[in-house]
């Protein structure tokens, strides 16, 4: 059973955030050349050294027996920290953005205090939305596998059971703020309000009428109230 998340390739659904990925890798390490020798500068010289003066270069102060033809000067590469800052900071909304993921580390979009789950569904809609396109995807996959496992099943005699496939995402729940909403609203059924909520009507009734009974039973005083005599 074959499960294509992309519909024009075979790449995976994150494919394309990994070249965004290694840029902000090299952004913040550098090059494995720069990392391994740790140089900050690199000394040009056009005047052919021997060995041995290589191995004393570490003591060198000053350069001598250097002709007005000769080049000698250290080549710098700086970097000003506050555009490498710049690029790794778009770097990292650019792989958020093309991956479908909230950055909950963001000040702007992140958690910096007290949200609401309301809000912070409206903030979930795009991953939500990436979501259930894979989830779509995944779901035709896990139908044609029950589906050839059934065929099998019937060839070889062996009863089938029911099969149901969920998938549960964690979100958040803004039931209380809805179950507000509805209490004041007067032309709903109280059904009707159940299901807005997510709840079932018929187990929330039998609850509330088991929690009824369990009620009176912890107020009843057990003292039997005499009936009016009749004549």
């Amino acid at each position: 059973v074959l499960y294509n998340t992309e519909l024009l390739s075979v790449e995976a659904p994150f494919h394309k955030i990994l070249p965004y990925i290694n840029a902000l890798d090299f952004v913040l390490t550098g090059n494995a050349n720069d990392i391994d020798k740790l140089a900050d500068a690199i000394l040009v010289l056009s005047k052919l050294l021997k060995d041995k003066d290589k191995e004393d270069m570490e003591d060198w102060k000053v350069l001598t027996g250097v002709t007005k033809d000769d080049r000698a000067e250290f080549l710098v590469k700086n970097m000003d920290p506050a555009f490498r800052e710049y690029v790794s900071k778009l770097l990292i909304q650019e792989i958020h953005k093309h991956s479908h993921v909230m950055d909950w580390y963001s000040p702007d979009t992140g958690l910096t205090g007290d949200v609401s789950a309301k809000a912070l569904i409206t903030r979930l809609f795009d991953m939500e939305m990436f979501s259930n396109r894979i989830e779509m995807v995944y779901r035709m996959g896990a139908e044609r596998r029950v589906e050839l496992v059934a065929e099998l099943l019937a060839l070889t005699g062996t009863p089938e059971q029911p099969i149901k496939i969920e998938f549960n995402r964690l979100l958040p729940d803004d039931m209380i703020d809805k179950a507000v909403a509805l209490n004041n609203i007067t032309f709903i059924a109280d059904e009707e309000k159940y299901r807005l909520l997510g709840l079932d009507p018929v187990e929330q009734a039998e609850k509330l009428d088991a929690q009824k009974e369990k009620n009176i039973e912890m107020f009843d005083t057990g003292i039997e109230v005499p009936e009016e005599e009749t004549e």
